[in-house]
């Protein structure tokens, strides 16, 4: 498990069978660590799940497949509660992005539009490609509006002001909004065989969907819907 869970109640046995039988994911077991994150999202409206080409709900969740730019974009605006069918998109976007362009232009830093969570580096447009860890943690600190303190005592060993992010080849600018999840309770880390944190983050390694489903159900319950 790359996130240990933390210990924190969503919700009664009964609301999480409910929401299991309201929202059935074929490849979501009930017995998984991350049932409960993912059908409180898709109970919320944050997630629904693949789609095929025609439009259709297939029931597959991918819990293990890796998050991309664009759909960490949609679960950011949903889970923090932003409103992506108010933004102004200009004409000719949609053809390109397709559903992925409210929650692109929802997450937009510049030229009056948008509500500024979104990263600097993503404004290449590259939208397909998976998201790494520090990019969700950061996207998410910001979308939820996390107070940002600067420590000097670091969570994790492998992020830190002073390493580099290999895709700008910049300093760690968002290992305090890593610092501010962890202080928060919503993200800790790798853990080892028994359990227990060894201190590292991982910051450029892919993450999954399951992961995120957790991060952004303990962000929902600690932080609210700022969005709104």
């Amino acid at each position: 498990m790359l996130i240990t869970r933390v210990a924190i109640m969503l919700a009664s046995a009964t609301t999480i069978t409910a929401f299991a039988m309201l929202i059935p994911f074929s490849d979501v077991s009930p017995n998984a660590w991350y049932s409960v994150y993912v059908n409180q999202a898709a109970e919320s409206g944050i997630i629904s799940g693949y789609k095929d080409s025609q439009g259709n709900l297939t029931g597959h969740y991918g819990p293990a497949n890796q998050i991309t730019i664009a759909e960490t974009l949609k679960i950011a605006s949903e889970g923090a509660g932003y409103d992506e069918t108010t933004v102004d998109v200009p004409p000719g976007y949609t053809e390109l992005y397709g559903w992925a362009t409210d929650y692109i232009f929802t997450a937009q830093n510049c030229c009056g539009i948008g509500k500024g969570f979104s990263l600097e580096e993503w404004n290449d447009w590259s939208f397909d490609r998976p998201a790494v860890r520090v990019e969700v943690a950061a996207v998410l600190a910001k979308a939820f509006k996390v107070q940002i303190t600067v420590q000097t005592q670091h969570a994790f060993s492998d992020v830190s002001p002073d390493m580099y992010y290999p895709k700008t080849e910049d300093h760690f600018k968002y290992a305090a909004e890593i610092d501010a999840l962890a202080r928060d309770g919503v993200i800790s880390g790798d853990t080892d065989a028994e359990g227990k944190p060894i201190g590292k983050f991982r910051p450029t390694d892919p993450i999954n969907r399951a992961e995120v489903a957790k991060m952004i159900m303990l962000m929902r319950a600690h932080y609210g819907t700022p969005g709104k």
